[in-house]
């Protein structure tokens, strides 16, 4: 393997700088850490790196190692060796950004685009729920099982999502539709979700749609039976945010990036566009998943 190297400048892992100085790494040579984690227990990761200052003689012999065979490079290797170190010389945090900034505005809009449902079929200490979807990830945390039953968490982030379960106890089936679980200083964010249309079994159970957040949840309850099976479709919308409420939950969800600090007002205005123009990418698709859906229990 080639020495590769890449000089970490910072690494932090919720706010917390983990490096005592910038690192330089390559394959063969990592830096590795470790840390204790709890089930449910999410951690945000923030990298910064800076391009590595070769020595002439270092790069001059990893370029002829990457590129052997390469003669236009052999026969101008001065002039490629000058270009490259003016060229790593030059790269700095803003030559970077451009890239890191779409990165973020990605991981933003995902975010802001993820709705989640708790639910649960409440009853008996071994009642649950079957799930079948290929549109949300599930989790059963600790805190949502007790006496009365098992429940889970989904989130998925499509327009339009099909899910289909099937229940194990007799008991009644609570939903609770809201944002994601986001926090600031302790206090949960409010990520907002407009829920366009929530049907169970076909039919619709939002007289109008629905603006909520984690701590503004949208409630529903039915009785069911066991071995019930049940089809949800859920369709959301994005939340038209004005621009001064994202500013304020984009520097919340990232306190300490120095990035977003740089380019706020630029990562706003891509989002809003992007929300404006987001369509319902699963309605040609619904017929096709919903069968798909459906054979899953046949």
């Amino acid at each position: 393997r080639f020495p590769m190297w890449i000089d970490y400048k910072s690494i932090k892992i919720d706010s917390q700088e983990i490096l005592s100085a910038p690192t330089a790494t390559w394959h063969d040579k990592p830096y590795r850490y470790e840390m204790p984690v709890k089930d449910g227990q999410e951690i945000t990761l923030e990298v910064k790196q800076q391009p590595h200052q070769y020595l002439e003689k270092e790069l001059r012999d990893l370029i002829f190692k990457l590129f052997p065979h390469f003669d236009y490079i052999q026969y101008n290797l001065n002039d490629v060796i000058t270009q490259l170190k003016k060229y790593l010389l030059i790269i700095d945090e803003k030559t970077y950004n451009q890239k890191q900034l779409n990165e973020q505005i990605s991981k933003i809009l995902s975010i802001l685009t993820t709705w989640r449902l708790d639910i649960k079929n409440e009853g008996f200490n071994q009642n649950f729920i079957e799930i079948m979807t290929r549109e949300a990830k599930i989790t059963q945390p600790s805190w949502f099982t007790n006496e009365l039953g098992i429940g889970k968490v989904l989130e998925g982030n499509l327009m339009t999502s099909i899910i289909k379960i099937r229940i194990s106890g007799n008991g009644s089936l609570k939903l609770s539709f809201k944002g994601q679980d986001k926090r600031f200083d302790g206090e949960h964010l409010p990520v907002w979700i407009d829920y366009k249309s929530i049907k169970i079994d076909g039919k619709e159970i939002l007289s109008i749609p629905v603006s909520v957040w984690h701590d503004k949840p949208y409630r529903y309850e039915m009785p069911v039976k066991d071995g019930q099976e049940i089809t949800l479709e859920i369709k959301q919308q994005p939340h038209q945010y004005l621009e001064e409420e994202l500013r304020d939950l984009i520097f919340k969800l990232y306190p300490n990036n120095e990035y977003i600090k740089d380019d706020i007002k630029v990562m706003v205005d891509k989002i809003q566009q992007t929300m404006e123009g987001y369509s319902t990418i699963l309605l040609d698709t619904y017929p096709k998943l919903q069968q798909i859906v459906s054979s899953h229990w046949e």
